[in-house]
């Protein structure tokens, strides 16, 4: 008995390990996209600067992340990393999550752009490690994507190292990826039926219905006053 209740107690647990499996593998979603950093389209300040600011991290995906901040020659200008005409297969609930670096100091700024669309990346300043490098943390944002051709892409925030006269200098990130999955399809409405030209409904016929008889009240009548006229000349042609 008592190795009856071991044995089954060993049991629960499994089946409990492989659901906590499972449900973490659902949350993630199904992975449609996994993009390096390294390998989008650079612009801005970091793209000439030091190969597009691409720099070594060992503890980063692939080994290496892009630097999204301004450069000395130009602070103001912020920098992305781009990723154009990426094909979603359906549509549905996405989860976007950016993979980034960052340590603490300054404020820490950086957005995820969909389709020209910015979506803040929040950071909380009092969790960031002393030094670049250390420690990545990521940012998920769910969002509804049709299926069809999307832009994703990563840069620094609009007010990106404002003047340091006007308040604390806002930095931004090192990006490391970006991961595009589906957590949930949604289904398209089906479109109308068309009703070919050949088969246009056909006009609705309207039977004529028969006209009415014209009233005979009035012809009867008079042929009953005739009547009563004649029988009573009958009458008064007998008295005589």
């Amino acid at each position: 008995m008592k190795h009856l209740f071991k044995l089954t107690l060993s049991i629960v647990l499994v089946m409990l390990l492989c659901t906590a499996g499972l449900s973490a593998f659902y949350s993630e979603g199904t992975e449609v996209y996994f993009l390096e950093c390294e390998d989008g389209v650079i612009t801005g300040a970091a793209k000439d600067y030091k190969d597009g600011n691409i720099q070594d991290v060992g503890i980063a995906s692939g080994g290496k992340i892009v630097g999204l901040g301004g450069v000395s020659d130009a602070p103001q200008m912020a920098s992305w990393v781009t990723f154009a005409d990426l094909e979603i297969p359906v549509s549905g609930v996405y989860a976007v999550t950016f993979c980034y670096d960052t340590n603490a100091g300054d404020t820490k700024k950086a957005d995820i752009v969909i389709d020209d669309v910015r979506y803040n990346v929040p950071i909380n300043m009092d969790e960031l490690p002393e030094l670049y490098g250390e420690e990545f943390r990521d940012y998920t944002l769910e969002i509804e994507l049709s299926a069809g051709k999307h832009t994703f892409a990563v840069t620094t925030a609009e007010d990106f190292n404002r003047d340091s006269a006007a308040g604390p200098v806002v930095k931004s990130v090192n990006a490391d990826y970006i991961r595009i999955a589906l957590l949930a399809e949604i289904a398209e409405p089906e479109p109308a039926p068309e009703t070919p030209a050949d088969e246009a409904p056909a006009e609705e016929v309207v039977e004529s219905l028969p006209e009415e008889a014209t009233p005979v009240t009035a012809d009867m009548g008079m042929m009953a006053s005739l009547l009563a006229f004649a029988a009573a000349a009958v009458v008064l042609v007998k008295r005589k």
